[in-house]
């Protein structure tokens, strides 16, 4: 039995892709940094609305763990300030962690087929 339904995950989803957007002005960052969480924060938004979840607009994409390993990736490679690295990185292990707890199965469908 998993902890999270598929549409808290959701909602993790969403919240998390505006915490990342949110981080640059947060942390006053610029340059690379400031690019890597725009771009990784309005990616987190745009496959959300994609992902097979109750609060998918059309879920065509199963879930997946690919945006935390990015975030924990961006976190060591790039060069973050150092007050905000840990942030970036527990956000990715945050996102992988909602992955690993969610049922796989939707509350509106029961049941459904295999998920990666």
């Amino acid at each position: 039995m998993r902890l999270l339904s598929t549409s808290i995950h959701g909602i993790a989803d969403y919240a998390v892709g505006l915490v990342v957007l949110l981080l640059p002005y947060l942390y006053d960052m610029h340059s690379t940094p400031k690019t890597i969480l725009l771009l990784l924060g309005g990616s987190a938004l745009v496959y959300s609305l994609f992902t097979d979840y109750e609060l998918g607009l059309l879920p065509v994409i199963p879930f997946r763990l690919l945006f935390g390993a990015f975030m924990i990736a961006a976190s060591m490679l790039i060069s973050f300030p150092q007050s905000s690295r840990m942030v970036v990185a527990s956000l990715g292990v945050l996102a992988i962690l909602v992955v690993v707890l969610t049922g796989r199965d939707r509350v509106d469908q029961g049941p459904t087929k295999t998920r990666t």
